[in-house]
């Protein structure tokens, strides 16, 4: 079931800048602290061992 909240008086969608957003505690901020400490850096690794960085590199000559 789709429920479109465009045209309803009561329920308005609303882009926040993300300045504005902080995960203080809970399960969210749990999982932004992994993100940060591993996943991140795993990705990063993964990217510089299959060359995808050095390809950016001569590309950028």
């Amino acid at each position: 079931m789709h429920v479109s909240t465009t045209i309803g008086s009561h329920a308005r969608w609303h882009t926040l800048p993300l300045g504005n957003i902080s995960l203080m505690e809970g399960f969210w901020s749990h999982k932004q602290e992994i993100n940060r400490q591993v996943s991140l850096r795993h990705g990063y690794e993964q990217l510089e061992r299959a060359g995808n960085f050095n390809n950016l590199r001569l590309a950028a000559g």
